[in-house]
C-alpha cells in the first residue's frame, strides 16, 4: 500500500514491484482531496504501470474516480483525517466575526499569489482582521526574509501571521479563505463559511462538485459586503454531509478481506 496523488514516481514503483514479485498485491491509497483538472490519476497506461486496487478517503473519492477509471478495482477504506467540530460557537461568537483565515498549499506560487491578496485585502479593510496560516512545508521564518512581504506586514496591523495550531485558527475565524487545501473541510464541519480564492484558470476547489458560486472570489473589495456570503441551512447542510461522505472513518477490515 502506497500513496497515490499521480506523481510518475508511483507509477515506477509499481512497475519494479510487479517485476519482483508479481504476485504481490499492490494498493494505490488516494488519502486527499481532487480537484476538477485531475489528470495524472486517470493517465490511460499500460498495465504494468497500473496498481491492482485503489483505495479511496470515503464514497464522494470513490465515484470521482471510478467515472474516470472503468478498468481498476477501486474500494473506498475511509480516512485518519480528524476533523474536529467545535461545541461551544455561540461562546466564541463575539471574536469571529471580523477574522478571515487563508490557508495555502505548500506552493510558493500559491503562498505568493494569496500573501499578495491577503495583504490588500488589509489594506482596503482597516477594520477587519487577516489571519494567514503557511502550510506545515513552510519555513515560515525563511520565507518571509527571503520575500519582499516582510516590510509591507510590519506596518500592517490587521494581519497576523499564525503561530498557533489549525484548530484554533479556524474556531476564532468566521471565514476562510482557499484554493485546493484540505482545511475547507474542517471549516464547514465547524460551521465556517468558505471563500473560494480565483485567481488564474486552474479550478484547484476539492469541493468542484457543489460548491456556490456565490463563495468564488476574486476581489479585495468584495469584503465590504459579507452579506451576500450567507448561506441558508439547506445550503450548509449539504456542503457539510459532502465532506462527511469526502473523508470517512477509516475502515481496517477492507485490508482484513483482502489478505484473507
Amino acid at each position: 500500500i502506497f500513496t497515490f496523488e499521480g506523481h510518475s514516481w508511483e507509477r515506477i514503483l509499481i512497475s519494479e514491484l510487479k517485476k519482483i514479485s508479481p504476485n504481490t498485491l499492490i494498493a494505490a491509497y488516494q488519502f486527499t482531496g481532487l480537484i476538477k483538472n485531475q489528470n495524472s490519476i486517470y493517465r490511460k497506461v499500460k498495465d504494468q504501470f497500473k496498481p491492482d486496487i485503489i483505495f479511496t478517503t470515503g464514497e464522494i473519492t470513490k465515484k470521482i474516480i471510478q467515472n474516470n477509471l472503468k478498468d481498476i478495482r477501486i474500494e473506498t477504506i475511509g480516512s485518519t483525517k480528524q476533523f474536529i467540530s467545535n461545541q461551544n460557537l455561540n461562546e466564541l461568537k463575539k471574536f469571529n466575526q471580523s477574522n478571515f483565515l487563508f490557508v495555502p498549499e505548500g506552493t510558493e506560487y500559491e503562498i505568493n499569489e494569496m500573501l499578495n491578496f491577503c495583504i490588500m485585502s488589509a489594506v482596503q479593510n482597516p477594520k477587519k482582521n487577516f489571519i494567514f496560516r503557511f502550510h506545515p512545508l513552510i519555513n515560515v521564518k525563511n520565507f518571509l526574509e527571503d520575500s519582499y512581504f516582510s516590510e509591507k506586514l510590519k506596518k500592517l496591523k490587521n494581519v497576523i501571521i499564525s503561530n498557533q495550531d489549525l484548530n484554533s485558527d479556524i474556531l476564532i475565524s468566521e471565514y476562510v479563505i482557499f484554493r485546493g487545501s484540505g482545511v475547507v473541510f474542517n471549516a464547514l464541519l465547524n460551521d465556517k463559511t468558505p471563500l473560494y480564492l480565483n485567481i488564474d484558470q486552474i479550478d484547484c476547489n476539492p469541493l468542484y462538485e457543489l460548491f456556490p458560486k456565490k463563495l468564488i472570489i476574486s476581489d479585495k473589495n468584495i469584503f465590504e459586503n459579507l452579506e451576500q456570503f450567507k448561506l441558508s441551512e439547506d445550503e450548509r447542510r449539504i456542503l457539510k454531509n459532502y465532506c462527511k461522505q469526502y473523508f470517512e472513518k477509516l475502515n481496517p477490515k477492507i485490508i482484513k478481506k483482502l489478505i484473507k
